[in-house]
């Protein structure tokens, strides 16, 4: 199948069918039996979740991964850590600065950035790891089964946040 640009496509089937083994495939967890996977024309070979980054992929998990250790500000950027670095250095105020603006354009309910994510309702952490690959500047986001264990409230939130995320031109595997 083909993905475009501001599109949405949903995978359908039973459970069983291999709709999370595909998506992980494409997030670059498996590596494929047949197929190829090809990013702006090109294929590409993904060995890891990092190549799969690399080439502009990624990937919310059904069972969402967080550092719950870390902040709120942390885990938004970690997947796009170098762009925060400096000589081996982090450069705190351009992390919080971005993660700032992240929780005022997702509404994430957080008393700040320097919030422990594990501390966070499962919507708002659902959020925070949408911002993270928003910072990340992937250009496909696969979510698989993103809205499951969190509340009715939230899951309209996510839907609504994945429409904003097409709209601006991502392209979303659902």
């Amino acid at each position: 199948f083909d993905v475009t640009s501001g599109e949405i496509h949903g995978l359908l089937g039973e459970n069983g069918a291999g709709k999370s083994t595909l998506c992980s495939v494409l997030a670059g967890l498996y590596r494929p039996d047949d197929g190829e996977v090809v990013v702006d024309g090109e294929v590409v070979h993904l060995r890891s979740p990092h190549d799969a980054a690399a080439h502009g992929i990624g990937m919310v998990y059904q069972h969402f991964r967080l550092v719950e250790s870390f902040t709120v500000a942390e885990n938004m950027t970690l997947a796009a850590l170098p762009e925060y670095t400096g000589r081996g250095v982090i450069r705190f105020s351009a992390e919080t600065a971005v993660a700032k603006d992240w929780i005022a354009r997702l509404k994430i309910k957080t008393p700040s950035t320097e919030t422990m994510v594990g501390s966070l309702s499962g919507g708002n952490q659902q959020k925070v790891v949408l911002a993270k690959w928003r910072i990340a500047g992937v250009k496909v986001l696969i979510l698989d089964h993103p809205t499951r264990g969190i509340d009715v409230g939230a899951k309209e939130d996510v839907y609504e946040l994945v429409r904003d995320m097409t709209a601006e031109g991502l392209s979303v595997i659902l």
